[in-house]
């Protein structure tokens, strides 16, 4: 075996091989015959290879003269075929002349392929790249290429010391042959130093930080891939030139091996050339809408940093503006003049308007579950509307804030005119409801078991799977060891045909706390309306009892008056504006709320007080390079108020903050006025500010930085800058299939501690 993997693998020895044919053709057959003419030419013995193929070869023809020298290479040929075993040529006289017969003995089919060896890479990989397989005819020719092949690979991949050798056993009995690639790794190279040079308008560490090559370290494997590095190559240009330096190149690329073979220093040479500009900008063809209009829309403007990928958003940019008014079939041709010695780029904006497009017809996709109703009535345009690609966008983001989607697209068809457009709604479904049941802990609620049944696309008449209508179920009880809760919530967001959302929800709730018990009952009857089309109002009446119990002896008279029943009747008026691209996971937008709501006078109960709440969230990308890195700012403040017969306001519809929903570090109510003994009573005004960096790391899971900073104040004439409290901290984010979870670690900058926040959603 080995000797003929070594004939195989030897090019030397095969050519000297195919020359000693050829004399020994030339001496014993060719020299015989020569110069007669060739009246007959065959092909015998070939079983699976074409007669036709064979003849395409050779050069031998009927009606020519013989030649020794043309059979000698004929018979060469068809050795580099790689198909035969053995070619004989055999001449007889025939019909005043000779016949030649080209006589081949067909290589054998191919038993199996074995690799032997292979850790470093995954057999199919290796597999995938080989040009012969199993029921192959062997074809050294093939095998020798193969060999190649997976050499090559395994160096692109950092394992320059790699070998691999191929060993033929052959099946006499069967015509059969077992290969054997017998493959020797050897350790991947190790990347010591990476050299940058030339590179005087960027630091070494910022044209480092664009290329996924890396030097070796402690915790990081920087193993050298050919491929790798090419492609880094790549990246650099690409990076210089939205830099404006058109004329970068990478004119150098070293790599110098060890000794050992194993390790490997790279060098860089850019040759950055002169940075450009962009120059005077030309708008042509526009009728619709003015030069000044479209220059609003431009985000690389004259004596800015010229760049070719810019110059392409600014064509999306125009070319969206114009579908955003109708235009869906304007198109804009740029046409760019390079000035070399000013160092600037004229830019030509050529626009084609094209017609004003209507729709024609709406069509709703991939919907199995969900009624159509429930994805239309979210769509704001209509058959027969111009095409407001701004309005069906922000028609996509509401279909997919629904939640019952994992993806939402749409497409236009042709109509049955030339300006007119289908518009078609694509969407692929997701699982909306859930059975939930186990047990976890929270810093808030301790240890605690729960189950959940929900179906947040619910349909009480669709018997038996109650699913399509859109509707939003949830029954939920949580047991712990100092909180008990029991809830039921149920909402219809289109009530009747209409926009108007209507709920409803009902709990009992009790929890301890270190000097009393605090038990809550009641339910909540909610509304909500659209009132523009970013603004939506909402008025919720609520009644609830609440029973505060156990207070302990040793407690503070603050809250010993607090001891009894009572019951609130309240009404509560809202404004929401929410600008956010999705609901479930922001990267974009805002969210600003108001709330109002007042108890007691002419709506009963037993408590008198008027609550304000406003807050405002946003969420922006502040880093261009880093585009995943999403900024979420926050703030809420808060006032209450007693009035009436009410003395005071009670203390559970007071203020807290501390906790992981609030100021991190810091435990749950830890933040805002105390009683004598240490006992949280709560504020009736308090002020919030959270921002959170977050940041994809794997698929659904996030890291995450935060600074919280907020204080709770007794009344509006305690309130002392003195009272804010801090604190920092990491997390991780994931959304599991049971619900989102959180774990943040915050340090409390006041209290000098850190402290773990670990919190499960349940979301409705």
């Amino acid at each position: 075996m080995k000797q003929i993997s070594r004939d195989l693998l030897n090019p030397f020895r095969n050519l000297f091989l195919m020359g000693l044919v050829c004399l020994i053709l030339l001496n014993s057959v060719g020299v015989a015959q020569e110069g007669e003419k060739i009246t007959a030419l065959e092909v015998s013995g070939n079983e699976r290879v074409n007669t036709l193929i064979i003849l395409g070869q050779i050069k031998t023809k009927v009606g020519e003269e013989y030649s020794g020298q043309v059979i000698g290479e004929d018979v060469k040929r068809l050795y580099d075929l790689g198909y035969f075993y053995d070619v004989r040529v055999d001449a007889a006289p025939y019909k005043e002349g000779i016949k030649v017969t080209f006589i081949v003995e067909e290589e054998f089919l191919i038993k199996e392929i074995n690799l032997d060896g292979e850790r470093a890479l995954k057999e199919e990989s290796l597999r995938e790249i080989m040009t012969l397989g199993q029921g192959d005819v062997f074809n050294k020719r093939l095998l020798k290429e193969d060999v190649e092949k997976l050499t090559s690979l395994y160096r692109e991949k950092g394992y320059h010391l790699a070998q691999v050798k191929a060993e033929v056993k052959r099946l006499g009995e069967q015509r059969e042959v077992e290969i054997t690639l017998l493959i020797e790794e050897g350790e991947a190279v190790r990347i010591v130093e990476i050299e940058i040079e030339g590179n005087h308008s960027f630091p070494d560490k910022r044209i480092k930080k664009i290329m996924v090559t890396r030097v070796d370290r402690l915790f990081r494997r920087g193993i050298f891939k050919e491929d790798v590095l090419q492609d880094d190559s790549g990246r650099i240009i690409s990076f210089y030139r939205g830099q404006g330096f058109l004329k970068a190149e990478i004119v150098g690329r070293e790599r110098r091996l060890d000794e050992s073979g194993r390790l490997i220093y790279l060098r860089l040479k850019i040759e950055e050339g002169p940075q450009f500009k962009v120059g005077r900008i030309g708008i042509e063809g526009n009728v619709l809408f003015t030069a000044e209009q479209i220059r609003n829309e431009l985000k690389m403007p004259e004596d800015s940093i010229y760049s070719p990928d810019g110059l392409k958003n600014e064509v999306r940019r125009i070319e969206d503006y114009y579908a955003g008014k109708g235009y869906i079939f304007a198109r804009v041709e740029p046409t760019t003049d390079i000035r070399e010695e000013e160092k600037r780029v004229d830019v030509l904006y050529k626009i084609r308007e094209g017609r004003l497009a209507y729709i024609e017809r709406i069509e709703v996709v991939g919907n199995v579950k969900t009624q159509d109703k429930v994805i239309r009535r979210e769509i704001m345009v209509k058959p027969g509307d111009v095409f407001d690609g701004r309005k069906i966008d922000r028609s996509r983001q509401k279909i997919y804030n629904l939640g019952y989607f994992e993806e939402v697209t749409y497409y236009t068809t042709p109509g049955t005119r030339p300006h007119n457009k289908n518009l078609v709604f694509e969407v692929t479904e997701r699982k909306t409801g859930a059975f939930i049941f186990g047990f976890g802990y929270s810093t808030v609620e301790d240890f605690i078991g729960f189950v959940e049944l929900s179906q947040n696309n619910f349909d009480i008449k669709n018997s038996p799977t109650f699913t399509g209508a859109g509707q939003k179920v949830k029954i939920r009880a949580k047991l712990g060891t100092e909180k008990t809760e029991y809830d039921l919530s149920f909402t219809e967001p289109w009530l009747m045909g209409r926009p108007l959302s209507f709920g409803f929800d009902l709990y009992d709730t009790t929890r301890e706390w270190d000097d009393y018990d605090e038990g809550r009952a009641g339910g909540r009857l909610r509304l909500g309306y659209p009132l523009w089309e970013l603004i939506r109002g909402s008025v919720a009446y609520k009644y609830e009892d609440v029973e505060i119990s156990d207070v302990d002896k040793s407690a503070s008279s603050r809250i010993k008056r607090e001891e009894g029943d009572f019951s609130t009747s309240s009404l509560k008026l809202g404004l929401n504006k929410d600008t956010r691209d999705s609901t479930l996971d922001p990267t974009c937008g805002y969210e600003n709320s108001i709330s109002l709501e007042r108890a007691g006078g002419i709506l009963g109960g037993d408590r008198d007080f008027t609550k304000y709440v406003g807050q405002a969230s946003g969420y922006f990308r502040t880093f261009e390079r880093w585009e995943k890195l999403i900024l979420n700012l926050r703030l809420k403040g808060g006032l209450v108020e007693e009035y009436g017969d009410t003395e005071y306001v009670p203390i559970y519809e007071r203020f807290y903050l501390g906790g992981a929903n609030t100021i991190r570090g810091y435990s749950y109510r830890d933040v805002g006025p105390k009683d004598e003994k240490g006992e949280p009573i709560g504020g009736e005004t308090f002020l919030l500010f959270n921002a959170e960096y977050t940041y994809p790391l794997v698929r659904n899971i996030k890291g995450a930085v935060f600074f919280d900073s907020g204080g709770v104040w007794e009344d509006t004439g305690h309130i002392n800058s003195s009272d804010i409290k801090s604190g920092v901290g990491i997390g991780v984010r994931m959304l599991l299939p049971i619900g989102p979870i959180r774990l943040d670690y915050g340090y409390g900058i006041d209290r000098h501690a850190g402290r773990v926040h670990f919190t499960g959603g349940w979301a409705f």
